[in-house]
């Protein structure tokens, strides 16, 4: 919840996926990011991939890259 009322606060439109009700979302975060955890936030920047799992990071970075504008 903290995470998505940074989201909204900074205006920030993101993808949502579902890794609880959906196969195909949980299974991309497991194969892609290595573990089924949410909240997560994949950042693609150029050809390198991060994700970030914790509340905290995640709002942190937002803030730090979205909350200037």
């Amino acid at each position: 919840m903290k995470t998505r009322r940074a989201l909204r606060r900074l205006n920030v439109p993101v993808a949502l996926r579902d890794a609880k009700n959906n196969e195909l979302d949980r299974q991309t975060l497991l194969n892609e990011g290595g573990r089924i955890k949410v909240p997560c936030l994949r950042i693609e920047e150029g050809d390198k991939t991060v994700w970030m799992y914790e509340s905290k990071v995640i709002i942190d970075y937002l803030n730090q890259r979205f909350g200037a504008i």
